[in-house]
């Protein structure tokens, strides 16, 4: 598991500038796409985050072929 904490989609739309149904509609598409997002359930709430291993994988490899100045909003 991550070390990182978990965010809500609420807090992720907040932080991209979009609605929160958009934010859950990217992160399920991440998720069938494969990569490994992990859900916490918090009372009514989910908060989700990347798996360590993989946040570590992408950035020492870039697997995903992100740019970095994507990542740096």
């Amino acid at each position: 598991t991550s070390g990182e904490t978990a965010l809500s989609y609420s807090d992720i739309a907040s932080r991209l500038d979009i609605k929160e149904a958009l934010c859950r509609q990217y992160i399920t598409n991440l998720i069938e796409k494969g990569i490994p997002i992990l859900k916490e359930y918090r009372n009514s709430n989910v908060a989700v985050k990347i798996e360590n291993n993989f946040r570590d994988l992408q950035a020492t490899e870039n697997i995903l072929e992100i740019d970095q100045k994507v990542l740096d909003f």
